[in-house]
């Protein structure tokens, strides 16, 4: 796995977490013609559910990919969700511009332990 397509999936795993379950319903609907049914319903259901399902489907069919997101974005921005489409826009501008996101270190990195 490439170091775009780890950076999308952990920002996906992100955004799943910060959708609210109405948030959820609504970005289901939307996604209908392109993740099955049963997937959705399983994710309106239960909210403890993690929408990695959903993310895995649209990026199987290649609704998403490291290198494009405007279809999720299109869709966030629907649900208006401007916070979340900010942080894809974000990734997008930085995967085509090739520089990645780096993190800046601090002194509380200092005592973040690291195993052998």
């Amino acid at each position: 796995m490439d170091q775009n397509s780890l950076r999308l999936r952990t920002l996906l795993i992100d955004i799943g977490d910060k959708l609210s379950n109405d948030d959820r319903i609504t970005l289901g609907f939307l996604l209908a013609d392109d993740v099955p049914r049963r997937d959705l319903d399983t994710i309106a259901r239960d909210k403890r559910t993690s929408m990695n399902i959903i993310w895995e489907t649209l990026i199987n069919r290649q609704k998403i990919t490291p290198e494009n997101v405007d279809y999720l974005i299109l869709r966030l921005e629907n649900i208006r969700r401007m916070d979340l489409v900010r942080q894809l826009k974000q990734y997008s501008s930085t995967v085509k511009s090739g520089n990645p996101v780096v993190k800046s270190s601090t002194s509380s990195d200092l005592f973040n332990r690291i195993d052998p």
